[in-house]
């Protein structure tokens, strides 16, 4: 199977929040460029997404990479890299 990746788009209260695009193959789901809205973080935003990715994909291990890319240093002080579900 080729990986496959998805794009998702998140709201709160019908206002457009967030997104992420989703790498998918048999064995993992990668979440990469994770964005929620300036004005709408510290709201469990990212958190839900992260949630509902690991929600919807049970058998797989899930993915998530942190670059720092668009943040200040005080959001993002170096690259991460975070697996759930080992």
């Amino acid at each position: 199977m080729h990986n496959k990746t998805k794009s998702n788009t998140a709201y709160y209260k019908g206002e457009l929040a967030g997104s992420m695009n989703l790498i998918l193959s048999e064995e993992f789901v990668e979440m990469d460029d994770l964005t929620v809205r300036k004005s709408l973080r510290r709201k469990g935003i990212g958190s839900h997404m992260q949630q509902f990715v690991m929600d919807s994909f049970p058998e797989h291990m899930v993915i998530l990479v942190a670059d720092g890319r668009g943040h200040t240093e005080r959001d993002v002080s170096a690259p991460a890299l975070s697996v759930f579900r080992i």
